[in-house]
């Protein structure tokens, strides 16, 4: 906003009028504050009394700003001081613009600095001959553009000079964020009687941990990397472990749109049937040329999820790994949703074991897949095509089938759409229709939703508008697609929730908010037998139904909110009764904050399981009460906690016992921040904790015992540049 749009240039014109100059003394000071912090218009200082501090403002606000009349802008010179020793200037540093002349005494034009086309005059001071510009938040990084242009009567505008500059976090890169944190974790065991392992544990325990973070880039190119390393003690890791691990890591290299490179554990840039946020340690490369909208994708990444030194990344001659290609194109033009085709191959390599779990023949198998994707009708409709054919079984169902090719495919659509009534409110709405069928030993890595040997239709529908939100489901599955074994199996699944809130005005200011959610879900599965070969007897016939009715309402007021939920299981087994089960629950729970410093939160919950016969009955009951505190500006926190658990519960008919568990906690925690980013801090813990284990036809075995833990945590970080990672 330039100095004339607060209204004060033409007051200011006016001290050639004796009779206005008291109201523009009072204009002028205003501004002038606005000058040097940067407030806004319309801040005024009451506090500016002094008469002489009032003309020593209006002299400097007119020579800079505000004086009427355009200078010819040769009378005098100007130029942007560099930043000392560099060629370029970091996010926080200060600009300056020095002219040949004193500011106060020889400038008679009235000026505007803008940045990046915003005017950014208000925010300025004035020292003798230079115009100093302090950034109150880091300028991004990347190329700016400083403008200092003259104005007249006529609000004619003179560009006096622009310099272009260059915002970076170093002399070698525009953009750097480094980082490394390191824990020491120390627990003890302060006292601990009558447990059932009193004899095979160890009273004192330490373990640590790192991590380091690294991210280097320019404007085409980037590098980055983030580790961890998990230190343990003899007494607290596995025989098997090293005292120095690593954990999961990853490196990433990228050069500009055309090439990415990834090292360590990571997900593909590939989601499908067979690799669906597949997150494994392995190396990709990702290729793409960006005039035909076209990438190609190359990878080999182990098929267990393994963390330490050993196992390799994935490639070469290691057991248990997959590698493949992935290549897709967009051949619309300006429009990559449009159309979206992917082809995959992979193939895997994986030792093998037999029916008893004796190390066997290593297994081979590869898949192809394709992937066709469309977003039609303005992006509203989507549909999706995927198929894919696979002989990988490393899912180990070579035990009792055999291994064959198995196909899967799956076809989705998805339509948005919005509907404005009578009233001009808008109801948005969606249907989504799934239609998949997957045979038997179809391998699907990391995709749980993906069930095997199945033969499903799926539909669902969601409905919104303003504060009322509603969604319904219905499935219908059928397996057995091949035919290798006789079964009959089909399963069933309907479910819709609805929520609401409401905001109610209480006093005519403060709002009550209340939320209500109203969920029910049934499936029913009914198996009509299997068998294996000509001389297996099929099972028995089994249908059951599981019912599940959740109603939750939650309130906010002020500074407390409070929540309720209910929750109905039913299980229904026509095949055996002994298993029929009904289950009723419910958790209360809330929190209060107390001058903004403390916080108080407290639940409790309880379900109350019922079967066929009253021995198999159940119940379970939890209270949960915390208090939080900050004491003071640097950390410094503490906390209190007291938890109660009880179970009653008949794990078989002969043997059922009672559980009773409490705990009881305290932490201490100082945090203190330092300059140049180091953060050390030390957190304190206490916890006790009482057990009662009865049983009832065993009073021998009762167990009643208690544990003291002290735990303290030294931590330490220190950060380089902390700028965002990604801009």
């Amino acid at each position: 906003m330039r100095a004339k749009d607060c209204g004060l240039k033409s007051g200011l014109k006016g001290m050639k009028d004796p009779k206005k100059i008291p109201r523009i003394l009072t204009r002028a000071s205003i501004l002038i504050r606005l000058g040097s912090q940067g407030n806004g218009c319309g801040y005024a200082n009451t506090q500016w009394c002094s008469l002489n501090k009032r003309l020593e403002i209006i002299f400097l606000l007119s020579a800079i700003l505000l004086l009427p009349g355009l200078a010819v802008a040769s009378t005098y010179n100007v130029r942007l001081l560099p930043p000392q020793a560099k060629d370029y200037r970091e996010p926080d540093t200060a600009i300056i613009i020095e002219f040949d002349v004193d500011i106060l005494e020889n400038v008679t034009t009235q000026l505007a600095l803008e940045l990046n086309a915003i005017d950014i005059s208000s925010l300025v001071s004035i020292d003798g001959k230079q115009v100093i510009y302090r950034p109150k938040t880091p300028l991004k990084t990347g190329l700016h553009r400083l403008r200092l242009v003259a104005y007249g009567d006529d609000d004619e505008i003179v560009e006096i000079a622009s310099w272009p500059f260059e915002v970076r976090q170093s002399r070698a890169f525009q953009n750097l964020h480094a980082g490394a944190e390191v824990s020491l974790n120390n627990s003890a065991v302060l006292a601990r009687e009558h447990h059932p392992d009193n004899t095979q544990f160890d009273r004192y325990q330490a373990n640590g941990a790192a991590e380091a973070t690294l991210l280097a880039a320019n404007a085409g190119s980037e590098v980055g990397f983030e580790g961890s390393f998990i230190v343990q003690d003899e007494a607290s890791r596995p025989e098997s472990a090293r005292a120095v691990d690593l954990g999961p890591f990853l490196l990433h290299v990228e050069a500009g749109d055309h090439a990415r490179l990834n090292v360590g554990h990571h997900a593909l840039d590939y989601n499908s049937l067979i690799y669906q946020n597949f997150n494994r340690r392995g190396v990709s490369g990702v290729f793409s040329i960006p005039q035909i909208q076209a990438d190609l994708q190359l990878f080999g990444t182990h098929v267990n999820d393994l963390q330490g030194f050993g196992g390799g990344l994935g490639i070469g001659e290691g057991d248990d790994r997959l590698g493949g290609i992935v290549a897709s194109i967009q051949p619309v033009r300006g429009d990559p949703a449009a159309l979206s085709i992917t082809s995959a191959y992979i193939s895997g390599t994986q030792n093998g074991f037999d029916t008893s779990g004796t190390p066997a023949e290593r297994f081979i198998g590869s898949t192809q897949a394709l992937v066709i994707a469309s977003a039609l009708l303005d992006r509203q409709l989507r549909l999706k095509l995927e198929t894919a054919r696979s002989s990988l079984d490393f899912d180990r169902a070579e035990y009792t089938l055999d291994r064959v090719d198995d196909t899967a495919v799956r076809f989705t659509s998805q339509y948005a759409g919005e509907y404005i009534d009578s009233r001009d409110q808008a109801w948005q709405w969606g249907i989504t229709l799934e239609r998949a069928m997957i045979e038997p030993d179809f391998y699907a890595m990391s995709n749980l939703n993906l069930v095997s040997d199945n033969d499903a239709t799926s539909l669902s529908a969601s409905l919104q508008r303003g504060a009322w939100r509603s969604s319904l489901f219905v499935k219908a599955a059928h397996d057995n697609l091949d035919g290798r074994f006789d079964s009959t199996n089909t399963s069933r699944q309907f479910g819709f929730d609805v929520d609401f809130s409401t905001a109610v005005s209480i006093s005519g200011s403060a709002l009550e908010h209340r939320r209500h959610r109203l969920s029910v879900q049934q499936t029913h599965l009914s198996q009509q037998g299997i068998e294996l070969d000509a001389d297996a007897q099929p099972l028995a016939a089994n249908h059951n139904r599981t019912t599940l009715i959740e109603l939750v309402n939650q309130l906010d007021y002020k500074r407390a909110s409070g929540y309720l939920t209910l929750r109905y299981d039913w299980f229904d087994d026509a095949a055996s009764s002994q298993s029929d089960r009904e289950i009723l629950g419910m958790e209360i729970g809330g929190e209060i904050d107390i001058h903004e410093r403390h916080r108080l939160t407290a639940s409790f919950s309880h379900d109350d399981t019922h079967g066929l016969q009253d021995i198999s009955d159940s119940g379970f009951y939890a209270i949960s009460i915390a208090f939080d505190s900050v004491f003071d500006a640097q950390a410094m926190t503490s906390s209190i906690h007291i938890d109660y658990e009880q179970t009653d519960q008949a794990a078989t008919s002969i043997n059922p016992s009672l559980r009773q568990q409490m705990a009881v906690g305290a932490t201490l925690a100082k945090q203190v921040l330092r300059p140049k980013g180091i953060s050390p801090g030390l957190d304190v813990q206490l916890r006790a904790s009482y057990f009662n284990l009865e049983d009832q036809f065993d009073p021998i075995n009762d167990n009643h015992f208690y544990e003291v833990f002290l735990d303290i945590n030294l931590f330490w970080g220190t950060r380089v540049n902390p700028v965002p990672a990604r801009e």
